[in-house]
């Protein structure tokens, strides 16, 4: 293969990744060649870092019910949140889950049994937990409502 253009080392335009697949007791059969190797192309990565800025150790507003963040911002991504989209959580409670769906760009709304949930105390309060992400935008809005009956 020839190869033409400028090396970027630093910079690539593409990357890429060998994977070795070796047999399970490879090493106790003395074994120096894997069963298969795999060429890989990076596609695209991952945005892990978003799980420690939305920790509920961090967040302003929670309570016993809380979803962890993590959780709630893969339920997210599963739920196909972005742009334009509309979400609704009929267990609202402190926002985990709307608060995730409005980092994709999804506007949120919610509703919950226990109005105290929503309206919170001194400021500390489910639109609170919108602001403190400047997420506000993302924010439909919510009520007291019981679903079940």
């Amino acid at each position: 293969m020839s190869f033409t253009g400028p090396v970027a080392l630093k910079n690539p335009d593409m990357r890429f990744c060998v994977l070795e697949d070796w047999a399970f007791d490879a090493q106790a059969h003395g074994s120096s060649t894997p069963q298969h190797l795999y060429l890989g192309r990076l596609v695209g990565t991952s945005q892990r870092e978003i799980v420690g800025k939305y920790d509920l150790k961090k967040r302003r507003y929670i309570s016993t019910t809380s979803m962890d963040a993590e959780l709630a911002l893969i339920t997210a991504n599963i739920a196909l949140a972005r742009p334009g989209a509309l979400f609704y959580d009929p267990f609202v409670g402190t926002g985990s889950f709307p608060v995730a769906c409005a980092h994709f760009g999804a506007l949120a709304f919610g509703s919950d049994i226990d109005g105290r949930a929503i309206r919170g105390k001194g400021g500390r309060n489910l639109r609170a937990n919108f602001a403190q992400y400047d997420l506000a935008p993302g924010f439909g809005d919510s009520f007291v409502a019981d679903l079940t009956n």
